[in-house]
Parts: structure tokens; sequence; C-alpha cells
């Protein structure tokens, strides 16, 4: 898989962000003295073409008072009415449709002991190759989950489109499009999509 890497400062600058709160001290952003709170905008970054795979890693010093969100849009206009939802460092993260721009949001707060995390870099990347998103085990066939040594598979839960519940990506069928659980819902007869 290749991802394509942009790097904040190195490829663009942090002057090129929205500071509120934050102040650009040229090798890293932080809090202004005196503010408990601040964010720092991207602009809206235009990655070429279509991308299915985002995700942002960010180096920081006290990082415990930061947290990002981003947004995605086909369009630059459309990141005004985009919203934000969070990311984590360096996590992929996945939209159904391809997308053009996107746009981060850094929110800063001041640690317990009084010190301000210190945003040193910050990298986006994105590519339109697939990959398994949730790095859970599974592959991205419609078989599951892969036994671990143990026999027991290793993962996170999906929940039934029809009954609801939570189940392993093996115990479950694609069906008419949706995930269905094999055990109450597959082939029911009045199941519709």
């Amino acid at each position: 898989m290749s991802f394509t890497d942009v790097v904040i400062p190195t490829d663009l600058a942090w002057s090129t962000w929205t500071l509120s709160g934050v102040t650009n001290s040229t090798a890293y952003i932080a809090l202004t003295p005196g503010t408990d709170a601040g964010t720092a905008t991207s602009p809206a970054y235009d990655t070429g073409s279509g991308n299915d795979i985002f995700k942002l890693a960010w180096v920081a010093l006290n990082p415990h008072g930061l947290t990002f969100e981003a947004k995605i849009a086909t369009t630059s206009a459309g990141l005004t009415a985009a919203s934000y939802f969070d990311i984590r460092n360096d996590c992929v993260f996945k939209e159904d449709y391809r997308e053009r721009f996107v746009q981060f949001r850094g929110t800063f707060a001041r640690n317990a002991d009084a010190t301000s995390p210190e945003l040193y870099k910050a990298t986006y990347s994105y590519t339109t190759e697939q990959v398994n998103v949730c790095n859970d085990g599974f592959d991205q066939s419609g078989d599951g989950a892969r036994p671990t040594k143990d026999g027991r598979f290793k993962g996170r839960l999906y929940t039934c489109t029809r009954c609801m519940g939570e189940f392993r990506r093996h115990e479950m069928v694609k069906q008419k499009g949706f995930l269905v659980c094999r055990k109450d819902c597959k082939d029911e007869p009045s199941y519709k999509k």
C-alpha cells in the first residue's frame, strides 16, 4: 500500500493554519500564554483526486491535551457544510464516497499539570487503495476473521442490520448489500433492502 504524505511544517507551513488561542513559534504550535484552550484549523487540502482512505499522524510534547478532528468533502466549498468527526493519531479513517478535500482541526487544552501540548509535526496521508481499516485481524473478504493461535477470533464486533445484535465478522454474512448474522437473520424472507 502506498500513501501520499504531506508533512506540516516541512511541505506546508503552520502559518497556513488558522490559530485561535494558539501561538506559532515556528518550530511548534502551542497554547498562547495565559490561555487554557485553543484551536488550530488547517486550510482545505486538495488531494488531487477522489480518495477512499485518509489518516493524520502528529508528533507532540505533552500530548494529553491535544485532540484532532477531520472533515472531508468532494469540493472545497463542501467543507463548509461538512461536519467534523474525531480521529485518532496515526489511524486511518474511511468514508463511503471518494472525497478530494480534507480539513483538520486540533483542539488544545492545558494539561492537569499546567503544561501545554506542543504540536511539532502533522502528516496527513491519503490513498485510493483498499486497506483493512480497523487493523483488527479481519481480511476484506466475506470469509471474515482469522483465528489467533489459541483458536479465538480477534477483532471488533459488528452489528447485524436486521436484529441489531453484535457478532464477530465470521458469524455474519453479506446479504443484499447488508451485513446480517448467520444465526437468525440470514435468508429471512421478511428481510428487505
